[in-house]
């Protein structure tokens, strides 16, 4: 038997969240606020200079990313608001300090204490206290820079010297998407137009590898993981990338469709799910020379988890949730009545699934 229990409705203004608990044989189902915002252009520099504001408000916020630290559980979204629940998401607070309130798009934690956070305006936070406190490592402008001197350095074609230029004169308008983090020194961050740093002191600096990433187009990248010793890369118009060699370089991985991929699943080493735009889904289990399409509705996937029973849950843009118990091969709906747009999964150690 499958139950739903509305735990509570949330109303914000003229806008409306549903938080709901989804019981099922040895999975529940627990659902925090998730579509993603939008700054305003003509604030992103006082954003990128205003503290995020502790406010009643807070769990009301737009949501956009979930993760595990330990047996905590963080999640981030507008104006820098980062949440923590030390009770497998019944109730949740607000990180003591975060240096920007501009939208954070997705959290990265290595072990219970050292975390990082991506967003707009180019911003790269990191916390070692399992995300009480935040310190600001890479902005939009700094990333501007860094890219016009690699771009330079490296006798760039002439269109990535005019896409650094763009870049520049801009300002701090383009958002980083995707973070992973090798260890605690390396690690890279990917983001709209082709952006992509690496830092290899645990983001003290960082350094341009656009010159590394075959994207002549400035495609945006969605998403970045690692699957064993691979490294891959997702993202705009179906580009797939992967390193062999801890991101010294990336290759183009043979992509079957031209769709979006907005990430990867892993349901074991070597094999794939790359998911995304009209619920394109296709799986490979050669690190992706050959792939076999997944039929799904014509919905965008925008989330995708491997939980700890080897399952793999997709979630799409109308809250609607599938499970495979056969490596992705066939998937099946999570019966659900109350829905709300997901774009972030992630397994706590009680079982339950927090959207």
């Amino acid at each position: 038997m499958l139950k739903i229990s509305i735990a509570k409705l949330l109303t914000f203004g003229s806008q409306i969240w549903i938080a709901a608990i989804l019981l099922l044989p040895q999975l529940s189902v627990a659902e925090v606020q998730l579509p993603v915002a939008v700054d305003q252009a003509s604030s992103l520099l006082d954003a990128l200079n205003r503290p995020s504001i502790n406010t009643l408000h807070s769990q009301t916020s737009l949501m956009t990313s979930i993760v595990r630290a330990g047996t905590r559980l963080v999640a981030c979204g507008e104006r820098g608001v980062i949440l923590i629940s030390d009770n497998e998401g019944q109730t949740w607070r607000q990180a003591q300090s975060v240096p920007v309130s501009v939208t954070l798009t997705r959290l990265f934690f290595l072990d219970a204490k050292l975390g990082w956070a991506v967003g707009h305006s180019g911003i790269v936070l990191s916390s070692t206290d399992g995300g009480e406190h935040w310190v600001k490592q890479l902005d939009g402008k700094q990333a501007a820079a860094l890219e016009i001197n690699a771009a330079r350095a490296e006798g760039g074609s002439p269109q990535r010297l005019a896409n650094a230029d763009r870049f520049e004169h801009d300002g701090p308008d383009k958002p980083f998407f995707g973070i992973y983090f090798l260890d605690a020194k390396n690690g890279f961050v990917t983001g709209a137009y082709g952006l992509a740093f690496a830092t290899d002191d645990g983001g003290q600096t960082w350094q341009s590898i656009i010159g590394r990433i075959d994207n002549s187009k400035g495609l945006h990248l969605y998403f970045i993981n690692q699957d064993g010793n691979d490294i891959y890369i997702s993202g705009e118009q179906g580009v797939l990338y992967r390193s062999t060699d801890r991101g010294k370089q990336f290759k183009v991985v043979n992509s079957p469709s031209r769709g979006t991929y907005f990430g990867i699943v892993f349901p074991k080493p070597g094999q794939l799910i790359a998911f995304g735009l009209r619920g394109s889904a296709f799986k490979s289990i050669d690190a992706g020379i050959h792939w076999d399409k997944i039929e799904l509705p014509a919905i965008t996937v925008t989330a995708g988890l491997r939980l700890s029973d080897g399952s793999v849950v997709l979630s799409n843009e109308y809250g609607q949730l599938i499970r495979s118990h056969d490596d992705g091969a066939t998937f099946q709906p999570i019966p659900q009545t109350q829905t709300t747009s997901v774009v972030s999964l992630v397994e706590a150690s009680d079982g339950h699934l927090i959207l």
